[in-house]
């Protein structure tokens, strides 16, 4: 019997809009990108047009604690796209960042930029999307 793996959509808000990666199971990429719009309309019509496209069965998005430092654009974005997700009937689970810290924590990987090095060593083919280490 073939058994059809979970197709998982994982955003996170960005200053201009929101980025994305589409995956199957825990070392297949479907497709990633990045969405830049200042119409929150236009973001949550792109969120929504990915989620019917790639067929999504579960939606990942952050978990903002009362000490989150994230702008309240990036709160409301992820709140339409939990909103949208329940429409449609796909799960959505939620992740803080102190959550996501312990995850990255047996990996040595304390920066954003650690950690996507630690993304690209299971994952190579989000080798090319790497970014540039910050200057500080």
């Amino acid at each position: 019997m073939n058994e059809e793996k979970e197709r998982v959509l994982a955003v996170y808000p960005t200053v201009k809009g929101f980025a994305w990666l589409i995956m199957e199971g825990v070392d297949f990429v479907v497709d990633y990108g990045n969405v830049a719009d200042k119409d929150s309309e236009m973001l949550t019509e792109k969120f929504s047009k990915i989620v019917d496209e790639y067929y999504i069965s579960r939606v990942i998005v952050e978990r903002f604690g009362t000490s989150s430092t994230r702008k309240e654009k990036a709160r409301e974005l992820v709140l339409e796209f939990k909103k949208i997700a329940r429409t449609k009937k796909v799960k959505t689970s939620s992740y803080s960042k102190e959550r996501v810290d312990e995850a990255f924590c047996p990996f040595g990987s304390f920066t954003k930029y650690d950690r996507a090095l630690s993304v690209v060593e299971v994952i190579p083919v989000l080798q090319h999307a790497l970014p540039e280490k910050r200057k500080i």
